[in-house]
């Protein structure tokens, strides 16, 4: 993957606290769990290539769950078919995923708990989270035809 962007950010702040290399990418996820305060904010060509935005990942403190926040530029009409995705591919649990249309941007805002995928094991390196996640949003796009 060719993450163009990767930056720690503060979560209260929105405010870069620092830009991070490819090496990052190595740290486990468990880092935000760690570091609750950031969100690690990434952009990459493979993220475009399936209509995603910039992928920020944070541990939800509500929750307790390591999570995927970004945009989908698919249309409104996709509403029930990325709904059930989520439903069928998720584990059912508090924060497992949530999808809103935004109809001022036109961009399905996804949210996502690596916590619900099934191939979760808790001990994934940043690199191998975005993998699941890409993999993830594959699937979801073959089956709902978008």
């Amino acid at each position: 993957m060719k993450i163009t962007a990767l930056d720690r950010c503060n979560k209260e702040t929105e405010e870069i606290i620092a830009s991070a290399d490819e090496k990052f990418l190595t740290q486990p996820l468990n880092y935000v769990a760690q570091h609750q305060i950031e969100y690690i904010y990434a952009e990459a060509k493979e993220f475009t290539d399936r209509k995603m935005d910039a992928v920020v990942i944070e541990f939800d403190d509500m929750f307790k769950v390591h999570s995927a926040l970004f945009g989908l530029a698919l249309q409104k009409k996709f509403s029930n078919p990325i709904k059930t995705y989520l439903r069928a591919n998720l584990t059912p649990m508090l924060g497992s995923s949530s999808a809103m249309f935004n109809g001022q941007e036109g961009i399905w805002e996804i949210n996502i708990a690596f916590d619900a995928m099934k191939d979760y094991t808790g001990n994934e390196t940043f690199d191998e989270a975005y993998t699941k996640l890409l993999q993830f949003v594959d699937n979801m796009l073959k089956e709902i035809g978008a």
